[in-house]
């Protein structure tokens, strides 16, 4: 599975897929075929683009820290928020560790309360 964001360069091009490519009857078949798991992926642009094996260099970042870490191409498409349907893969993850934050700040504001009922006793 490729890291989102992921893109391939290919002859001087930087390819990738966003929501507008998912939304074509070929971008539907594929999301069939793949499944949301790996469809913004390297195996999944290369289908949708049809670049052949071993053609263009795989090429992925998971650093949003700064722009500077991805093609403009990419960022421009970002900023108009072309990527909702692409990122599935990294909400779960974010998801589970939201949830476990949660349960244990959940249970540190218990103990809090608990502290501040025992000092006004």
């Amino acid at each position: 599975m490729s890291n989102f964001i992921s893109w391939i360069e290919y002859k001087d091009e930087i390819l990738y897929m966003t929501d507008r490519d998912l939304e074509t009857s070929r971008g539907k078949k594929l999301s069939r075929d793949i499944g949301f798991e790996d469809i913004a992926g390297h195996g999944a642009i290369r289908s949708f683009f049809n670049i052949p094996d071993g053609k263009g260099t795989n090429r992925e970042s998971t650093d949003f820290s700064t722009p500077d870490n991805f093609p403009q191409d990419i960022v421009r498409d970002v900023k108009k928020g072309l990527f909702t349907r692409c990122g599935k893969e990294i909400e779960q993850p974010a998801w589970a560790k939201y949830k476990e934050i949660k349960h244990s700040a959940f249970w540190e504001l218990a103990k809090i309360k608990k502290n501040r009922v025992k000092a006004w006793q």
